[in-house]
């Protein structure tokens, strides 16, 4: 426990220093690298905080280029399995994924994911809930094909409100923001789905860091979940 805290407190000291290359998205559509905030910042902080390692399963959920995927194998060694509707995605993904022995993908989208229950020790969900227009039935499914004692990894825009809003959301594709919701919101919808929250962190900040319009009422934040 002691060393896992001193990993976490050696990772928020560099919690904002973006690389630069990592804001240039002229560069990023080139190489096809991850452009979201805080990049793999957070996934490491959320690494170490689940304690993964190599005799893990664990899933990315709407995996897109699979540079989580990646990142996982080269940093953890961990045996990962992406997921991502998108044919186009998916078949980007697989060529430049195809080197990788310990990385599988898998064509399929939320909530019907083609997995045996409780297959999974970890679940990345990254900028990926806010897409979906059933969020419920995502969440019960990633609850379904994950392992007891397993973690969830959630990070996402967050809508800065405490009020239940009055309309009915309407996600738009790729459209993020429209399909944000509250932190309540958020946290109610983890719970209900039978997970246990772990640990709930603000990183709103990196979104201006990544040169994105800034926005009083918009959040960024990252969720650690358990199911127990």
């Amino acid at each position: 426990m002691a060393a896992r805290e001193t990993r976490l407190k050696s990772t928020a000291l560099n919690l904002g220093r973006i690389p630069f290359w990592l804001k240039q998205k002229s560069l990023v559509t080139v190489t096809g690298q991850t452009f979201r905030p805080g990049g793999f910042i957070l996934t490491r902080r959320a690494a170490d905080f689940c304690n993964f390692s190599r005799k893990d399963r664990i899933l990315d959920a709407g995996c897109g280029h699979g540079m989580t995927l990646r990142y996982l194998k080269d940093t953890f060694k961990i045996n990962a399995t992406g997921v991502d509707p998108d044919p186009a995605v998916s078949n980007a993904a697989s060529g430049r994924l195809k080197s990788s022995a310990l990385i599988s993908l898998v064509r399929a989208g939320l909530p019907r994911l083609p997995f045996r229950s409780g297959l999974f020790n970890g679940i990345f969900c990254e900028c990926v809930l806010s897409l979906v227009k059933d969020r419920e039935a995502c969440l019960e499914d990633l609850y379904r094909v994950m392992a007891p004692n397993g973690r969830l990894v959630l990070t996402d825009l967050y809508i800065r409100r405490w009020q239940v809003p009055q309309k009915p959301r309407s996600v738009k594709a790729g459209a993020c923001l429209d399909g944000a919701v509250s932190m309540t919101e958020m946290l109610t919808e983890v719970e209900q789905a039978g997970f246990k929250v772990d640990i709930v962190e603000d990183h709103s900040g990196l979104l201006s860091q990544l040169g994105m319009p800034k926005a009083q009422k918009t959040g960024y934040c990252m969720i650690i979940a358990a199911k127990y």
